[in-house]
């Protein structure tokens, strides 16, 4: 398995940030996109996403292509917690939100 380009590196050599991202009205299959520069960032190394507000869905952060970090953006891709199944597309999510964390430049 190779290392990330960069790493390893000493603690406190990148950037941490964490928001509170709002899901949006409509969801699409595969995630919605969060940007880096909504972190303070110009890029992802690492992203790591929560429960919602209210613990009924998760979310779980993905790069579009993961050879490429680090990258300016990530999809938030969205589970029901009950079942571990992706939401349904158009599932309106804009009243959740979810705590996500982030490493990078």
């Amino acid at each position: 398995m190779p290392l990330i380009n960069g790493y390893p590196q000493a603690s406190g050599a990148k950037w941490e940030s964490v928001i509170t991202v709002a899901g949006p009205a409509s969801y699409a299959t595969g995630g919605f996109i969060v940007q880096a520069v909504t972190f303070g960032l110009t890029a992802f190394d690492f992203v790591a996403a929560i429960a919602n507000n209210n613990g009924s869905r998760f979310a779980v952060a993905s790069f579009p292509d993961s050879s490429t970090v680090p990258d300016a953006n990530c999809f938030i891709q969205v589970f029901t917690s009950s079942t571990g199944a992706e939401v349904a597309p158009a599932t309106d999510l804009s009243g959740d939100t979810y705590r996500v964390y982030a490493l990078g430049l």
